[in-house]
């Protein structure tokens, strides 16, 4: 592997030797090049063996290699599904603290889909009050919907 490394940087430095000097590319607004494909940055180095520097093309999107890759779309979907988990959740708790009226049809399907969500966790803490074990169990199920789907997720990734 390091070999062909250093076959690939020396022949991309054999290259950049024998192309001629491109022009500058225009930059955007925001500083940055318009051309995605644009020229590499240029590192040049001397070693300490050689008194001739030596030039190097690095390219500038290896940096990002800590993002993470796109996902695909079956990891979309998880994820997708993961959040609208967590926000029927969500809503399911601002509607119960905000007293709306459970004989609301939209109300009503929210708290039913919050609760067969939550079944999971129902019980899990036992306050004598409704209302905050309701909190209580349907926030920590949305926290662990979530971090089930990022994981599930991230594994499904290409």
């Amino acid at each position: 592997m390091v070999t062909h490394i250093w076959r690939r940087r020396r022949t991309e430095t054999m290259r950049a030797e024998a192309a001629p000097a491109e022009p500058e590319r225009k930059r955007s607004l925001l500083g940055r090049r318009t051309d995605p494909t644009g020229p590499k940055e240029v590192l040049t180095r001397q070693r300490p063996v050689e008194a001739v520097p030596q030039t190097v093309l690095v390219d500038r999107r290896t940096a990002r290699r800590w993002r993470g890759r796109a996902h695909n779309p079956v990891s979309l979907v998880v994820w997708i599904a993961a959040w609208a988990a967590v926000l029927i959740l969500l809503l399911g708790i601002v509607l119960t603290w905000a007293n709306a009226n459970p004989a609301n049809d939209i109300v009503h399907q929210i708290l039913r889909a919050g609760n067969w969500l939550a079944t999971p966790f129902h019980d899990a803490f036992l306050n004598p009050d409704p209302k905050h074990r309701l909190y209580a169990d349907w926030g920590v199920a949305a926290a662990v919907y979530l971090v089930i789907g990022r994981v599930l997720s991230w594994l499904i990734r290409w």
